[in-house]
């Protein structure tokens, strides 16, 4: 009897030293805050998969010379065979035309494959006041 509790208790031993226990924690929080360049909305821009450019930002005149009112828009391409989200972060910074306005805007637009989509833009009579301060692009699932 004595030597059937000493091998269960050899067998048992050895069956757990042979086993290997891997244990994985993964800190959710901490890998975010690592990855992440910039937000846009909350968006992180590790979730960006590009395919996407900004072609222009231009002005259309509605008449009546260069300082009547017009529209501002931003010319967006998708390079890509699907469907996108784009988030895209401009500065307005009108300092260096002699106004007095920086204003930071994020404009969300859906681009279909392989086409342009323009975005009429809140300042409407200086283009040259805006500058690309990120785009996020995210594959939109159906």
């Amino acid at each position: 009897m004595k030597k059937l509790i000493a091998l269960i208790i050899c067998f048992v031993s050895i069956n757990c030293i042979g086993q290997n226990i891997i244990q994985i924690t993964n800190n959710g929080s901490q890998s975010t805050n690592t990855d992440c360049g910039f937000k846009i909305n909350g968006i992180c821009s590790s979730e960006d998969i590009g395919g996407v450019s900004l072609e222009s930002i231009s002005r259309q005149d509605l008449g009546g010379g260069p300082f009547s009112n017009g529209i501002t828009r931003a010319y967006l391409k998708n390079y890509n065979n699907f469907t996108v989200t784009v988030l895209i972060q401009l500065a307005f910074d009108s300092y260096s035309q002699g106004g007095s306005t920086y204003v930071e805007e994020v404009y969300q637009v859906v681009i279909p494959s392989n086409e342009t989509k323009t975005v009429q833009l809140n300042h409407c009579n200086c283009p040259g006041c805006y500058s690309l301060q990120g785009m996020i692009v995210r594959r939109l699932m159906n």
